[in-house]
């Protein structure tokens, strides 16, 4: 491997793992990998007490993350008592809760209903709307990520070969169609952008 990551101007590799946990959050595919707690509550907690905050900051940052995700209602609930969407959500909030200023997302909708993936779809646009989150989403499925995405990156074995605002990228037909994607507009099982955004009655 060649290149080098650069985050706010200074290469990742001159941090330590300590200091980059709190700036970057990764939330995998699968939740269930990354979930280790029998409750939310702990689970979301688990890493604020790992940092050495007090009882105080772990319980502000818990109840922060929990209504940031829309889980304050599962606060006392067993992770394995969740749907999928609200394990996804879980890992988020878990994540959100070390202080993250860039949330990375591995195809966080990949095993997820319509309902799940819109839940997370919303979540992850009120964390950069809201709370002024950078999120950076990997996904295959152009339509839950075109639907709150404003920037769009196309790699084809491992270069960049489209980078600019979703509606540009996606609307080159000729790139997208070469690299195996669907665009949203083709996929007619679900109007991704009418979900997350009603249109007004």
């Amino acid at each position: 491997l060649t290149g080098e990551v650069i985050l706010d101007g200074r290469p990742v590799g001159e941090a330590t793992v300590a200091q980059l946990s709190r700036e970057i959050g990764v939330v995998f595919q699968n939740p269930r990998t990354q979930l280790l707690n029998v409750r939310v509550e702990d689970e979301v907690g688990f890493g604020p007490r790992n940092l050495g905050l007090t009882p105080e900051e772990v319980e502000r940052r818990v109840t922060w993350a929990l209504a940031a995700v829309g889980l304050e209602h599962v606060r006392d609930r067993t992770t394995a008592a969740l749907s999928g969407g609200e394990r996804q959500r879980l890992a988020i909030a878990a994540v959100l809760a070390m202080g993250p200023r860039v949330l990375l997302l591995d195809e966080p909708m990949a095993s997820l209903d319509v309902d799940g993936t819109r839940a997370v779809i919303e979540t992850v646009r009120r964390l950069n709307r809201d709370d002024g989150v950078t999120v950076v989403i990997v996904e295959h499925r152009l339509g839950p990520a075109a639907a709150i995405a404003g920037r769009t990156v196309l790699l084809e074995d491992g270069a960049v070969v489209a980078d600019g605002p979703t509606d540009e990228v996606l609307g080159r037909r000729d790139l997208v169609r070469r690299l195996g994607l669907r665009r949203p507009a083709d996929d007619a099982q679900v109007d991704w952008r009418e979900l997350v955004e009603p249109a007004p009655p």
